[in-house]
C-alpha cells in the first residue's frame, strides 16, 4: 500500500487554494474493529461473514473545508463482486454504483480536525473510517475508494498513470 505524495507550491498571494486531497496511509479487511483500528488484517472470508473494511485517510484544509460546509467528507467505499480476478484497466470505475457513504467526521469536529492540521508538518488530519457490505456471497470481492463525485481516490502513480486504490477479498468456502 503506498502513501500518494503530491507536492504543491504553497499557497500564496494570487495562488489557488489546492484542491481536496485524501490520501490512504493504510487499508485492511478484517473481522472486527477494535478502539478503531483492525482487529485482525484478513485476505479471506467464508460466505456469510461480515467483515469491514478499514480504512486509515490523510485529508488536506480543502477537505476540511468541504466538511465544515457539508458536514461531511467526500468519500465512499463502493464494494462489488467479480467473477474473477479484478484488472483496474478492464473496470468502468464510473459505473460502480454500490456505494457506501461513510460517517467521516462531523462538522462539530472541525475545530480539533483544525489544530491537528495546524500542527502538522503536512498540514494534514488522519481519520479511520470502516464500511461494512453485509453478508458476503462466495467469489472474488473489491472495494474501491472514490470521491463523492465518481472520482477515484488515487494511491499510487506507477509510470505516469494513475492507479486507483482497489482492495480485494477472496469469500470461499473453507
Amino acid at each position: 500500500m503506498a502513501l500518494l505524495l503530491i507536492a504543491a507550491p504553497l499557497a500564496g498571494a494570487g495562488a489557488d487554494p489546492p484542491p481536496p486531497r485524501i490520501s490512504v496511509e493504510d487499508a485492511a479487511f478484517t473481522p472486527a474493529i477494535a478502539d478503531r483500528q483492525p482487529a485482525l488484517r484478513v485476505a479471506t472470508a467464508r460466505p456469510g461473514e461480515q467483515p469491514y473494511f478499514w480504512t486509515k485517510l490523510s485529508a488536506n484544509q480543502a477537505v476540511l473545508d468541504m466538511l465544515r460546509a457539508e458536514g461531511k467528507l467526500p468519500i465512499r467505499h463502493t464494494w462489488f463482486q467479480s467473477a474473477g480476478p479484478v484488472v483496474v484497466e478492464q473496470i468502468d470505475l464510473s459505473k460502480l454504483n454500490a456505494d457506501i457513504p461513510l460517517e467521516l467526521g462531523t462538522a462539530a469536529l472541525s475545530d480539533q480536525l483544525q489544530r491537528e492540521i495546524d500542527g502538522s508538518p503536512a498540514r494534514a488530519f488522519t481519520w479511520r473510517t470502516w464500511s461494512r457490505k453485509g453478508a458476503l456471497t462466495s467469489g472474488n470481492w473489491s472495494v474501491f475508494l472514490k470521491y463523492a463525485d465518481g472520482t477515484p481516490v488515487i494511491c499510487q502513480i506507477v509510470n505516469g498513470v494513475n492507479i486507483p486504490c482497489i482492495y480485494h477479498l477472496d469469500v470461499a468456502a473453507p
